[in-house]
């Protein structure tokens, strides 16, 4: 196998000298150590950080050959903090990828995808044809994505962030350092389990058990504020590292176990952040000495301190892998830390663990530990045997082993490279979101896996696409400008509903062939509203003719518009003009065949609708943000209301049932009610019926959490 590692990582300013640039280094060493006998090992760098090209040489060229090692030229200011430097950062994927085919890797592997926000590091993940590499990447957390309130307040990050999500989900592999991580990607991304490896992390050998001797320590004492015995917390400031809980925490034991005893937190603080965490700590009562912050300290001074301190103490809400655990342990460092994320699986012990949400758990952690010598003693013990369990040989065991794998797995529906075909260029069109349609929640969803297989633009009317994954990652094109350039597109695919929201593409399905997914086998309402609305005089008219004959047309006048809307598919002015039609259902198959013959249904294909992801939406959760008492009996109902719905008849089942009169009991219809006579009928009934609300339009997460709280779904 010839593996080619990315390592922008080493280079980039935001990681070369924090965690990710320390593991990518170490993982891509032993990756080299451990597989350069049986596989070639290629070096991908940048020459846009020139003064860190030398070093890495110097690190490489014995282990894989200098001829190995290949620097690329890029375009200055390519960098995507700056929205005039998008060109440049265009060009500059589209060199590395020219690169990569011309080196002929059988596989990628990207140390970190997350870089280039604020400097010139440059990496995509476009999928390859068959016959191209495996493409791989390191996964460390999915943090921001996760608390994007906190971390993608701002829209060009966001759209930053969101492109490089899409980066992911193209791949072909993801290496994750935790279990945690991978269950994340599997969950929260919906990434393919077996797509997904954990590989696990480890610490250098210098972080060991060390003889301080008191000279040593009288000269960290003096140089960082440190009068005796200490509690040691050591990562950085942000606020899932929860540093302000364990400030309070600290404050709630008791003084006399504070007395000869200090909380010591390492870590580089910028001045605003060292005066709001000095404010913290007065407010709950602690003397300036008290808590001590550092500032950043030298690595070989860092091992020195874990082998000092009486109590490493780890109140982290989230990590990737929490590495300063595994150090401290390593050090002999007695440590206990949160009971969440991957933390429970570097620690390995469930006595060692704390639920950190609230600081007096925190506190109880603390002072049971620090007062029980034995418990001390074991800590110590089972911190260096549990250490001894992480290797980088063992990461990068796994890893190699998971990047061959992913190679026959790539190729095997392989081309003759001279064949190879290009992605596919495929014009989407659809709703999205910001438009009240589940097809534009449908869509969004879809929409960032089938860009695994092609390459996606987006044609649209509505004015805004509220949907930071869809904006950051693919081209949105207007409708007119989609009529003038169709040309350019090797696909063309409409989804179309029986709503207002697909009136513009009626013309455009006639006019510019493509596949139609149909969500609706009726689309009698829509040709009803352009008609109405003189979009397209005798819409309605013309396609209950065109669908089902005179007697369509003879039975809308001799009844009403709405029965004959219900009666009626008047779906052919689509389906004739389509080149394929997909439906979610086997019974829209069958009521094609029914009306239209056998050899009209062979046109369709079924594709089964994809759940919403719920998963990770806790019950008690969703039901604290519907404002729904945890004990309640709920009762949904989904969708737009509607007398093919019958929601009167289940209006009139709950009024019969003891339900209705049961103070815990609730029946919610999830979606809106129809303004027609139908839906006065509706609001009519719920007068005189209990425990029952129609919620109106419902977002996705308010759909989603009504998913998760409900006990019964109708």
């Amino acid at each position: 196998m010839h593996l080619l590692v990315d390592l922008q990582a080493c280079q980039s300013t935001g990681s070369r000298d924090r965690g990710i640039g320390r593991y990518s280094l170490s993982l891509a060493r032993a990756m080299a150590q451990q597989g350069a006998s049986a596989h070639r090992i290629s070096l991908l760098l940048s020459d846009r950080f020139p003064e860190t090209v030398a070093g890495l040489r110097q690190t490489f060229a014995p282990l894989i050959g200098a001829g190995n090692i290949h620097v690329m030229s890029l375009p200055a200011r390519s960098r995507h903090a700056d929205p005039a430097d998008a060109a440049r950062l265009l060009a500059g994927e589209r060199i590395r990828n020219h690169l990569i085919e011309r080196l002929k890797p059988d596989c990628v592997h990207i140390a970190s995808l997350f870089e280039g926000w604020s400097d010139d590091a440059i990496g995509s993940i476009e999928p390859f044809a068959d016959a191209g590499p495996a493409v791989a990447f390191t996964l460390y957390d999915l943090i921001p994505y996760l608390n994007a309130s906190v971390y993608l307040s701002d829209a060009n990050v966001r759209r930053w962030y969101y492109r490089r999500l899409q980066f992911a989900k193209n791949a072909d592999l993801q290496l994750a350092i935790s279990e945690s991580s991978r269950q994340e990607a599997i969950d929260v991304l919906g990434a393919a389990p077996e797509r997904v490896v954990n590989i696990s992390t480890a610490i250098d050998d210098h972080f060991r058990p060390l003889t301080v001797t008191p000279e040593q320590r009288a000269t960290l004492g003096g140089r960082y504020g440190i009068r005796g015995e200490f509690v040691l917390y050591t990562g950085g400031i942000d606020y899932r590292k929860n540093i302000e809980g364990l400030i309070e925490a600290y404050a709630m034991l008791p003084a006399p176990a504070r007395q000869n005893l200090q909380l010591v937190i390492v870590c580089s603080v910028r001045p605003a952040d060292r005066q709001r965490l000095q404010i913290i700590a007065q407010k709950h009562g602690l003397a300036d000495h008290e808590v001590v912050l550092t500032g950043f300290v030298p690595e070989a001074e860092l091992v020195q301190l874990y082998n000092l301190a009486r109590l490493f103490v780890f109140p982290s809400l989230h990590e990737g892998f929490g590495l300063p655990v595994l150090e401290a342990m390593a050090c002999g460092t007695p440590a206990i830390g949160s009971n969440c994320s991957s933390i429970p699986e570097v620690l390995g012990l469930e006595a060692a663990l704390f639920d950190p949400s609230q600081p007096r758990f925190i506190a109880q952690a603390m002072g049971r530990t620090l007062n029980d010598d034995a418990f001390l003693a074991h800590l110590r013990e089972h911190g260096l045997a549990r250490a001894k369990q992480f290797s980088w040989s063992k990461s990068a065991d796994r890893a190699l082993a998971a990047l061959e794998s992913s190679v026959p797995a790539r190729k095997l529906h392989a081309v003759s490279p001279a064949v190879a075909p290009k992605r596919p260029r495929l014009a989407y069109l659809s709703p999205l979101p910001g438009q009240r349609s589940g097809i534009a929640d449908y869509s969004a969803g879809l929409i960032p896996e089938l860009a695994r297989y092609y390459d996606i633009e987006l044609v649209t009317h509505a004015q805004d696409v509220e949907h930071d994954w869809l904006r950051g990652g693919f081209p949105v094109r207007s409708v007119e400008w989609f009529e003038q350039n169709a040309n350019r597109y090797d696909r063309v695919l409409y989804h179309v509903g029986n709503s207002v929201f697909h009136a513009h593409m009626l013309p455009l399905v006639r006019a510019i062939p493509g596949v139609v997914m149909q969500h609706d086998y009726f689309l009698s309402g829509l040709l009803n509203y352009v008609e109405s609305f003189d979009e397209e005089p005798l819409a309605f008219r013309t396609g209950l003719l065109r669908s089902h004959g005179y007697p369509a047309l003879q039975a809308l006048e001799r009844g009403d518009v709405t029965s004959a809307i219900y009666a009626y598919p008047a779906n052919r002015p689509v389906l004739d003009f389509a080149m394929g039609v997909l439906v979610h259902s086997q019974y829209s198959i069958d009521l094609a065949s029914e009306r239209y013959g056998k050899a009209y249904a062979q046109r369709f294909a079924r594709v089964p609708f994809a759940h919403p992801r719920v998963s990770g939406v806790s019950r008690a959760d969703a039901r604290s943000r519907l404002g729904l008492p945890s004990g309640a009996f709920v009762v949904c109902s989904f969708g737009f209301m509607g007398s093919t719905k019958l929601n009167l008849q289940l209006i009139e089942a709950w009024k019969v049932s003891s339900l209705a009169a049961h103070p815990d009991a609730r029946l919610v219809f999830v979606g809106n009610a129809a303004d027609d006579d139908y839906g006065q009928e509706v609001k009519a009934a719920l007068k005189t019926c209990g425990n029952v609300t129609i919620t109106g339009f419902a977002e996705p997460s308010a759909y989603r959490d009504w998913l998760s709280a409900a006990d019964v779904g109708v």
